[in-house]
């Protein structure tokens, strides 16, 4: 079915490239060849050598859409973005968005553990023994996730998680 649609459009040749790291994946791309010949190793050398960075900067920009001044920045710059290129921007599901949330901050499992107690209106009692852990071991997982988050309170690392 894609060759014969393809054909259609003279596209003789796709590179995909997926952009992912240990945190999760990032985006997707896809560049379509049309009348042209195949890419070549040089071209695909090209591809690769940049998904590094790329990955890096694309999970960025999604940790920096969860800040108050990132909000909404995506799809702003989708929007006023014009020629050939088609951007695809829907909004997470709530529970989605907590998990988007700690991929995107580079948060430890733990980290994002102690985040979903937080989520469910936990507190630090709680949480510790909900993770067979200390008070202040507790306290030492929210001062690092404070620092990868750059929130200042539990207050504020709740909004940007949760969208409010």
């Amino acid at each position: 079915m894609w060759r014969e649609l393809l054909r259609e459009y003279q596209v003789t040749d796709i590179a995909s490239a997926v952009y992912q790291d240990r945190f999760g994946c990032w985006g997707f791309l896809d560049l379509w060849r049309a009348g042209a010949p195949p890419f070549s190793d040089e071209d695909l050398g090209f591809l690769a050598g940049i998904a590094g960075p790329l990955t890096a900067a694309l999970r960025q920009g999604v940790a920096g859409t969860f800040t108050q001044e990132g909000t909404g920045a995506a799809a702003d710059a989708a929007v006023g973005a014009a020629g050939d290129i088609a951007v695809s921007i829907e909004p997470a599901a709530p529970g989605d968005r907590v998990s988007v949330f700690a991929r995107a901050c580079g948060l430890s499992r733990r980290e994002t553990e102690l985040l979903g107690h937080l989520v469910a209106g936990a507190d630090t009692r709680e949480v510790a023994r909900q993770m067979f852990v200390s008070e202040n071991t507790v306290q030492d997982h929210l001062k690092s996730v404070f620092a990868k988050t750059a929130a200042r309170s539990r207050r504020a690392l709740l909004a940007r998680a949760l969208g409010r």
